[in-house]
């Protein structure tokens, strides 16, 4: 969009240097002046982008953007090369089965979905809890399913993307791996197997569950140096500080201040 408007502007410049010289002269004086040109539509240019960045541009945080970073960064590190070769679908008796890449990256993690119980199975829960007159931190009217789910990280011409796929829905992790489905789904920045039990509920409550966390964890880092600029304490007095509850420093403080006065009386 910038490079079209910046050719439009020399354009027009072009054409009023024929108005003016003539189509030959015009011609000539012009690219005798294009540094100049150039120059003049780079200072305009960088005028306008300094004034967008200040009054206009508001910068945004894709939590799921940065997750799919880390995802990409941890396949990069947790795979040894030569682990695996190429990644396959495996089609079906209508579709032949098709090569999606070269693997450059892998890692293994867990999911979960909560699934409500019975009603039976409910009340069973709280007796048991009854009994044992211990608090629980998970939900006793929710089921936890956990799911097993592979990473992988693939090549495919200057093209790199993560296709996130459950554990027993492929071969074994050795030379090439075929994922038993016969196409993928794009949700979110990942791609998943079509496979029938294709389940949009637990994938999208996991990608959510993950930005979250990294949206709690830089709200909370963004947080720190704001309260200890707000606290009012210097390096120096953090370190005195450090390991005194409150009430240690405030009697510490006291007996400094007794010993100041008697000494002066």
């Amino acid at each position: 969009m910038i490079a079209g408007l910046c050719f439009g502007v020399l354009f027009f410049i072009l054409v009023y240097d024929m108005a003016r010289y003539g189509l030959v002269g015009g011609v000539i004086y012009f690219f005798n002046s294009l540094v100049r040109y150039i120059v003049y539509i780079a200072f305009v240019g960088l005028i306008v982008f300094v004034a967008y960045m200040i009054l206009v541009y508001e910068f945004k945080y894709d939590v799921v953007n940065e997750t799919r970073k880390d995802y990409m960064e941890e396949c990069r590190i947790s795979y040894k090369r030569g682990n695996m070769d190429s990644l396959w679908l495996s089609g079906d008796k209508e579709h032949k089965s098709i090569k999606l890449g070269k693997i450059i990256g892998y890692t293994h993690h867990s999911t979960f979905k909560q699934v409500p119980m019975t009603f039976n199975k409910q009340l069973e829960n709280r007796n048991q809890l009854r009994k044992s007159e211990k608090i629980s931190d998970v939900d006793v009217d929710k089921n936890i399913h956990w799911l097993e789910e592979d990473v992988f990280l693939v090549r495919k011409g200057i093209k790199r993307f993560l296709v996130r796929c459950p554990s027993y829905l492929h071969t074994e992790l050795h030379n090439d791996v075929t994922i038993y489905c016969v196409g993928l789904i794009k949700r979110s920045y990942y791609f998943y197997p079509n496979t029938i039990d294709f389940d949009f509920d637990i994938i999208d409550k996991t990608i959510y569950a993950e930005g979250l966390i990294r949206a709690n964890l830089r709200f909370i880092g963004n947080l720190v140096p704001v309260l200890e600029k707000a606290s009012g304490l210097s390096k120096q007095d953090k370190d005195e500080v450090k390991g005194q509850s409150i009430m240690e420093k405030y009697a510490e403080k006291k007996g400094q201040t007794s010993g100041q006065s008697q000494g002066g009386k």
